[in-house]
């Protein structure tokens, strides 16, 4: 409300769980990520899916704001090496054992996160 904006947030499967090591580290990712969204590109909307397949946590965050400095997308190493893009969420997703991935134009930002997931056993 704060921001004005429209937040949609979508998780997949609507029964996600996910191991003990992640049960603080996703949400905190996914509210930098928003909260960074906001702050820095003013958008009207912001969308977030968070999915898990394939043993891989994803949390998409997707922005109608002006986008980042660049254009184009930028990888994990390209940030990185650049010291481009959200670092703090770079480097979160980082002691998860994860990726960030960017994308980026005038239409708005594209951030991926990425993380190995193991098989949550209930």
């Amino acid at each position: 409300d704060e921001w004005r904006a429209a937040i949609a947030v979508n998780v997949s499967p609507p029964t996600l769980a996910v191991p003990v090591a992640f049960d603080r580290a996703v949400p905190l990712l996914v509210r930098e990520a928003i909260v960074n969204a906001l702050k820095h590109g003013q958008p009207s909307q912001v969308s977030v899916d968070v999915a898990a397949t394939d043993a891989m946590l994803r949390i998409v965050v997707v922005d109608n704001g002006p986008g980042f400095a660049f254009n184009g997308p930028r990888n994990h190493a390209e940030l990185a090496a650049t010291k481009t893009g959200p670092r703090s969420l770079r480097e979160r997703v980082e002691t998860l054992g994860g990726q960030i991935a960017v994308e980026s134009s005038s239409a708005g930002a594209r951030v991926e996160l990425s993380m190995p997931l193991e098989p949550v056993h209930a």
